[in-house]
Formats: C-alpha cells, structure tokens, sequence
C-alpha cells in the first residue's frame, strides 16, 4: 500500500484483546485464527507486537505468530519494558533476541519501538540512554514514543543527529500530553493513534475508548503527507482499542490511503 507513492503500514497495537471477541473476531474463532483474519479478511498489513512489553519472548509463542500471519503482515516489535530503565542488562538482550528470532526470520519486522514512561524527561543522560538502547538493537530502525517535552527542535534534532526515530502520538489535545507533531528523524515515520477522550488528561491515566470520525482522519493523513517525501516508509498504529474501535479506524484510514494514490 502507498501513499503520495511511500509505502505506508496501517494496523493496531496488539491484535488480541478481550473485547475483539464478538466485535472485530467472530465468536467461533480460535485465538490461532486471529491473526490470519485480522490480516486476511480485515484486509491490515502491520501490527504491532506489544507483549514483549511485559514479558521476553519465547520461540514457541513467537513460531505461532510467524506461522499465523501471512505474507502480507508487517510487524513492530515492542521491547522489554526493563530495557527502558537505567541499567541494560546485556544477558536478557540476548534472551529477548533469541525469543522473538522466529518472527525477525521472516523478514517481516519494520522496527523496534521503545515506549518511554512519561517521567521520562528530556536530558543530555536520557539521550545517551536511548543511544545506548538503540545501539543493542541495531538490527533494524529503532523508534521510540517520548513524554512531551521531547518535541521541541533541539530535541528532534539530537534525535535525527543519531538516528532515532520519534513516534508521532495523537492524544487529547492539553498541555500534559506529546503535542501532534509529524517528523521523520530516522527517515521514516511512525504515527500511533491514541484517541482524543477528553477524559484522558495526565499521562498516567489512559483512556482508549474512542472511535476517529472522518474529518480527523483526514487530518492525521494530511500530516502524514508533510513527511512522505522524506520517509522511506510510514507506520500507522491504531491504539484506540477499546470496543475494536482501532481496527475498524484503521481500516477505514487504509481504504483512505488507497483513494489517495489512486488519484496520483
């Protein structure tokens, strides 16, 4: 899929959820059919991998997402929420590595993505902690989403100096939360799409039940194409997941980005 002629990927983050049963699954599908259908009969080319977040992986489960999901799935890959702090212990790198090699195998991984918390603050130390991080997995672009405070040019500019993607967040529009700024530091782009519940209003207090209508999604994907022309590629995650709602937007916005280039 293109838009303004740049590969995009569009999907959600994770694709097994509780509430998806019933709503986006039908209820006679076994959890290993989930990801063929969510990318065969949803019709969505990238997904991002989180549970890696909360646990290293293991060959056996991540053999099953590689067997599950098709040629046409596209995969990030969240890391280890210990890798994010202070000290790298280098031995649970290699175990993580180990764990997710079935799926890097298929040649089908985009990036890794690093979530930082939202204490996270922007410092000459943090940087050279991201640095180091990303160094440890250098195998593929490396992106990480940053607490607001981040996004001011000087920081974008550290970042892009070194090779760092920044992920672009929509959230609810206020002053405690990453402001909506579209860039490529890493020469691609990665958006993920939280929803603008105006009931979310500090950082740790997520409120994800929120469905896009058509006039933000046409804004997003206006700021998209500020940055296509510099980016090899773009990810587009939908984090709105409560309720499905995420999966139906995002395949409403792919049908959007195919509209798109058809009219080149």
């Amino acid at each position: 899929m293109l838009l303004d002629g740049t590969p995009i990927y569009i999907g959600t983050s994770g694709y097994k959820h509780d509430d998806w049963v019933g709503t986006l699954y039908p209820q006679h599908l076994k959890n290993e059919q989930f990801l063929d259908y969510y990318a065969n009969s949803f019709g969505l080319n990238f997904v991002e991998i989180t549970y890696p977040f909360y646990a290293i992986p293991t060959v056996e489960t991540t053999e099953r997402i590689a067997e599950n999901g098709g040629d046409s799935l596209h995969y990030s890959v969240r890391l280890f929420k210990d890798f994010l702090k202070e000290r790298l212990d280098r031995a649970k790198v290699r175990e993580f590595k180990e764990g997710i090699k079935p799926l890097l195998d298929t040649g089908r991984v985009k990036c890794w993505l690093a979530d930082f918390h939202h204490t996270f603050k922007p410092s000459k130390e943090n940087l050279e902690r991201i640095l180091r991080l990303r160094d440890s997995f250098s195998e593929l672009p490396f992106f990480a989403e940053l607490p607001r405070g981040w996004h001011r040019e000087k920081q974008i500019d550290d970042l892009r100096n070194n090779a760092i993607g920044l992920v672009v967040a929509d959230m609810p529009r206020n002053s405690n939360l990453p402001p909506f700024i579209p860039c490529a530091p890493n020469q691609r782009a990665y958006f993920r799409l939280y929803g603008r519940n105006k009931k979310w209003v500090l950082p740790a207090k997520k409120v994800l039940d929120y469905s896009y209508v058509k006039p933000e999604l046409q804004e997003i994907k206006d700021g998209i194409s500020t940055v296509t022309a510099v980016s090899k590629e773009v990810f587009v995650s939908f984090c709105n997941v409560a309720k499905a709602q995420g999966a139906f937007n995002a395949k409403y916005f792919a049908r959007m980005a195919e509209e798109s280039d058809e009219s080149l």
